[in-house]
């Protein structure tokens, strides 16, 4: 979550640093070529500007300029098929396609998360506030889904279009599968 300004320019430095790498150069060259990853990280930096107007700039004027960037954020979003609400993600996020992206407001997602592509994270619409909790470093495969009361730690990776449930997951784990199972632990400097 932003809270300050300072806070702000570092998280926009972290995930402009993984989008050069992605292949994002510069806004020209991202309109001439329509490159899908400079629009995904528009929509993430107009994302974090929103977030720090949301949490941090209370008078009407802010006001008035965070409904300007919401809104442009918004267009953005439709058009890359995504819906990423304020203060759900942590700095580092990282996506690779935009196509499906759906992320309900009351979910967290730690630092340095990866979506893949066609990924919802939300509740089962049956109990609104049985929310998906993922940790730092999590990779989330492209098609899986994490619906309900989640938990993953630190250092998961979910196979791609795994279906997630219930349950908590431990650490350094890899899920795959219909409903989810953890299929193996990973060894990390030597631990398993």
């Amino acid at each position: 979550m932003i809270t300050n300004k300072i806070n702000l320019k570092q998280t926009i430095e972290i995930e402009k640093k993984i989008y050069l790498k992605l292949g994002y150069r510069n806004n020209l060259k991202t309109k001439i070529t329509n490159s899908e990853i400079g629009y995904i990280y528009s929509y993430i930096k107009l994302l974090r500007y929103d977030e720090y107007y949301e949490n941090c700039k209370k008078s009407i004027i802010s006001k008035i300029i965070q409904g300007f960037i919401r809104r442009k954020r918004n267009k953005l979003g439709l058009k890359l098929g995504m819906n990423i609400p304020v203060n759900t993600c942590d700095e580092g996020l990282t996506i690779y396609h935009s196509n499906g992206i759906i992320i309900n407001a009351k979910a967290k997602i730690g630092k340095n998360c990866k979506l893949h592509g066609d990924n919802c994270i939300g509740n089962d619409g049956i109990h609104d506030d049985d929310l998906p909790i993922l940790g730092d470093n999590v990779d989330v495969g492209i098609g899986a889904k994490i619906i309900g009361k989640v938990e993953i730690r630190d250092n998961v990776s979910i196979g791609a279009n795994a279906v997630v449930l219930k349950g908590k997951y431990d650490a350094d784990s890899i899920i795959v599968g219909i409903p989810a199972k953890i299929i193996k632990r990973r060894i990390i400097n030597g631990k398993s």
